[in-house]
């Protein structure tokens, strides 16, 4: 269940990493969205997403990926 907080390793066990191609992340958060669900998956982007607030570059590619997750599951 999620509580809240972003554990290492809960997004990049499935491949999700920010310097991979756009395919390769949107593959692993649909492996993750499969496994842990759509919600838990766009909290824990929002969570990076927030650490990530003051790196535009990084802040703007896991809002397009939020995006993608929304397009697709909802």
């Amino acid at each position: 269940m999620y509580k809240g907080k972003l554990e290492e390793g809960e997004l990049t066990k499935h491949g999700y990493h920010l310097d991979k191609s756009l395919i390769a992340r949107h593959r692993a958060l649909n492996k993750s969205v499969k496994e842990d669900g759509y919600v838990t998956v766009i909290r824990r982007l929002n969570l990076l997403r927030i650490f990530n607030k003051k790196n535009k570059d990084k802040y703007d590619l896991i809002t397009s990926d939020m995006e993608y997750l929304r397009k697709k599951y909802k």
